[in-house]
């Protein structure tokens, strides 16, 4: 079984899949919600003062992608910039 912090790693990275596939806009935002959820659970079980931070930092990340992206899907600058994003913020927090 992953760790919480391995899963939001897992789903990050899911969000730029996704996003860089293509897929239908509701698959793109339930991955969000998926994100979204395992950050909230790992936040809620982990010890580090640092980690509990860009947890909380993620999860604003995500609820502000979630509310751009119907407005922004369709623009392929945002597409590539938000799965870049999203590379990132798995990479951070894989390497902690």
């Amino acid at each position: 079984m992953l760790r919480p912090v391995e899963s939001v790693v897992s789903r990050i990275a899911a969000i730029a899949t996704c996003v860089e596939a293509r897929q239908p806009d509701a698959t793109v935002m339930e991955v969000f919600a998926q994100a979204r959820a395992s950050c909230e659970e790992a936040a809620a079980q982990e010890v580090s003062a640092d980690l509990k931070l860009q947890l909380a930092h993620l999860r604003t990340v995500l609820e502000t992608w979630q509310q751009v992206w119907p407005r922004l899907a369709t623009q392929d600058e945002f597409r590539l910039a938000l799965a870049r994003e999203a590379r990132l913020w798995s990479q951070r927090l894989a390497g902690r």
